[in-house]
């Protein structure tokens, strides 16, 4: 099945859901642009771990044989529930990939609209190609010290003064 740009793929919510859903698919699955993929989180332990019940969210359950799976996608997670124990770890599986071999996964976030986490906290997408999970996580503090690096040259180099 191929998705073409702007497409929508809901799993989560379609009727007032009150736990997650299972969508499963055994075709091979492409984009020929960013589509929109729905998935919502319904519970929540809040200590740092998979959220392993089968209720706790969405999937995306890919059965049958190994095969190609390419998306670009405009990722959204809806929290219906207003979850509030956000916790660094907190993992959810939106994708199981059954059979599909590591290298026919190739799920791209383009963009991420997901709830609001607590000052410091991130969502994390870079497992989804692995395990198929998303979790909560701290940013690298490297990534920050490089920003701030960078930010401390511009402003050294904008103070300099030439002499005639």
């Amino acid at each position: 099945m191929t998705f073409y740009t702007g497409a929508t793929f809901l799993i989560g919510n379609v009727s007032g859901d009150t736990s997650g859903q299972d969508f499963e698919f055994a075709g091979s699955l492409t984009s020929t642009g960013t589509m929109n993929a729905r998935f919502d989180l319904f519970s929540n332990a809040g200590v740092g771990t998979l959220n392993s019940s089968l209720a706790a969210a969405d999937r995306l359950v890919l059965s049958g044989g190994d095969r190609l799976i390419d998306m670009d996608l405009a990722l959204f997670l809806g929290d219906p529930n207003s979850l509030l124990n956000w916790a660094v770890g907190d993992a959810w599986q939106i994708i199981h990939w059954g059979s599909v071999s590591s290298g026919n996964r190739q799920i791209t976030v383009s963009s991420l609209t997901a709830p609001t986490l607590p000052l410091g906290y991130v969502w994390d997408t870079s497992a989804l190609n692995t395990t198929g999970q998303i979790f909560i996580a701290v940013p690298e503090p490297t990534r920050a010290l490089l920003l701030l690096g960078g930010l401390a040259a511009h402003v050294s180099r904008r103070r300099r003064t030439v002499d005639a």
